[in-house]
């Protein structure tokens, strides 16, 4: 039988288990897909309510020429965020690489070293707007 936390291999009449087997490597691609699109299909699904009951509020309570302005800010907002996802994303395969490979000291100097620019590239953002 085969398990995900357990694999069984069979070489001649020699067996070999492997233990912890990554879940994700295992299972079938649609449902893998299916369990990592999930989260971030309504993570997006929130954002998008969030943004449009703001827009109510900012409409009703402070006017048109408010939520005209939130409007024209969104194309930035979006390039900053677009921007720090893909920075995110990069150093976490960077980490990634570097655990798999057993450098958990080189993981932890990249981390050190993101943190470290995310914060002054926040704050340089800040400064700007």
């Amino acid at each position: 039988m085969m398990n995900s936390a357990e694999l069984t291999l069979e070489i001649g009449s020699s067996t070999k288990q492997i233990q912890n087997i990554n879940p994700l490597l295992s299972g079938a691609i649609p449902e893998q897909f299916i369990k990592l699109a999930l989260p971030i299909i309504i993570a997006l699904m929130i954002n998008g309510l969030y943004s449009f009951v703001d827009a109510i509020f900012i409409t009703r309570g402070v006017g048109i020429n408010a939520m005209a302005s939130v409007s024209a800010v969104f194309p930035i907002n979006m390039i900053i965020i677009s921007i720090s996802a893909m920075l995110g994303s990069g150093m976490a395969a960077i980490i990634s690489q570097r655990l798999d490979a057993g450098d958990k000291q080189g993981a932890d100097h990249v981390f050190s070293c993101s943190l470290l620019f995310a914060t002054v590239i926040g704050f340089s953002v800040s400064l700007l707007i």
